[in-house]
């Protein structure tokens, strides 16, 4: 009974020591306490180091401090001044009320060129049509960027074109053909269309999908770029709207890159929590040296069959997660069997600190020397480390079987190690 007792103690006060720099816990599972004491750790032994610190270290740490220490869940005045700190109930529908006046976009900027869309012959008889017999019966205005890298001051210039559509008489057989703005059909899965009539252009829509994607500017903040700096006014729903429809654009290249990703050597995989409209869903990432693909959705296994499925012949670098378990070409992420060696120095037993101990060496080692032959010519590290590595897979096989305490029951596969290993090194 005594040493049911003490297993169960040691399991608890392990469990209760786990943290994201000892396991494969997320950094917001910490308490908040934690991030200031080791700071605090941090900065003593930097303060008795002999080299100077990173500046990257620094920073990282001054961002963290602010993080740590930013206030959380305070309500603004507005919401100070209410009973219990709640909102105020709207009192009327959003939008435009019935009786208002409209409002509509005032043409102020000058027109740049006038496009004709003419139809350039029959579509009954195929005879070439005279342009100079053509009516316009409708035109739109196109907000667009164009660039000039070729001039001494490249850069961004703002253009305002008016295309113009109409029809042509055949004076073969007598069909009127008439020319219309381009349109794509509806598809399912999509509420956003994709036409020719529209007052944002393809280079500004680009525009406002790097801002959102790439800078995360919010569509106020993109709002208020572009009447700041290019003088043009868009609201927000337009703006949102490009974006949108610039995704249902992109999405044949999605079938494009993941052909390319099957057959690449080497692809790293993570998943992270991501929340659309209150609901929790898992953001997917599969990156390797040319391409960054992402998928968002449930945390299954099913979408990364979708994914990579049986066409996939490379190696795979991901985390401990059991959906990547299926693929036999797979390798650890170091940085987690760091952390878990780092949680095995911190454990009470005796045997699993020695364990722990060896893991975190060996592997800090190996990665010293990688980096070493990375600056140097190309070298295969294999032969220098090739005896720690067997002695390495002996002390694994010893505690493949230590399931008792969670310490030595850590999920260390030692092919998995050895496979990063001899990929890196050679």
């Amino acid at each position: 009974m005594l040493v049911k007792l003490l297993w169960d103690l040691k399991e608890a006060r392990e469990r209760l020591k786990a943290n994201s720099q000892t396991s494969s816990r997320p950094p917001r599972s910490d308490p908040p306490w934690h991030g200031a004491v080791s700071r605090e750790a941090d900065s003593e032994a930097s303060g008795n180091a002999d080299n100077p610190e990173d500046p990257d270290a620094d920073e990282d740490r001054a961002a963290s401090a602010v993080k740590n220490t930013e206030p959380k869940g305070l309500a603004t005045p507005a919401e100070a001044d209410l009973p219990g700190g709640a909102a105020a109930a709207p009192t009327k529908k959003a939008g435009r009320q019935p009786g208002a006046a409209g409002h509509s976009r005032p043409v102020t900027l000058p027109i740049n060129d006038t496009v004709i869309h003419a139809p350039e012959s029959c579509v009954r008889c195929g005879e070439a049509l005279d342009a100079a017999g053509f009516v316009a019966h409708g035109g739109r205005y196109v907000l667009d960027l164009e660039t000039n890298l070729n001039a001494e001051l490249p850069g961004l210039r703002m253009c305002h074109d008016k295309p113009l559509y109409g029809e042509i008489f055949c004076g073969q057989c007598g069909h009127v053909n008439r020319s219309e703005p381009g349109r794509c059909q509806a598809e399912p899965g999509w509420s956003v269309g994709l036409s020719e009539w529209h007052l944002v252009g393809p280079m500004l829509v680009s525009l406002l999908v790097c801002f959102s994607h790439r800078m995360h500017l919010s569509r106020r903040r993109t709002q208020e770029f572009l009447r700041d700096w290019l003088g043009v006014a868009l609201s927000t729903s337009t703006i949102n709207q490009c974006i949108h429809e610039a995704g249902r654009a992109v999405e044949p290249i999605e079938e494009q890159l993941v052909e390319e990703l099957q057959q690449e050597a080497l692809t790293h995989a993570d998943e992270t929590p991501w929340k659309e409209w209150g609901q929790l869903l898992w953001l997917w990432v599969l990156v390797t040296p040319t391409i960054c693909l992402y998928f968002i959705g449930y945390r299954s296994k099913e979408i990364l069959e979708n994914v990579l499925g049986e066409g996939f012949v490379g190696w795979l670098m991901s985390d401990g997660y059991p959906v990547y378990r299926r693929f036999q070409k797979r390798l650890r992420c170091w940085a987690h069997l760091l952390r878990k060696a780092e949680g095995l120095k911190e454990s009470l037993s005796t045997e699993a600190r020695a364990f722990g101990q060896a893991t975190h060496d060996l592997l800090n080692e190996l990665m010293i020397a990688i980096y070493e032959a990375r600056e140097g010519p190309p070298v295969d590290l294999t032969p220098r480390f090739h005896e720690r590595l067997e002695s390495f897979r002996e002390l694994c096989e010893k505690h493949q079987d230590c399931k008792r305490s969670p310490p030595c029951s850590v999920n260390v596969n030692f092919p998995e190690i050895y496979a990063a290993a001899k990929i890196s090194m050679s």
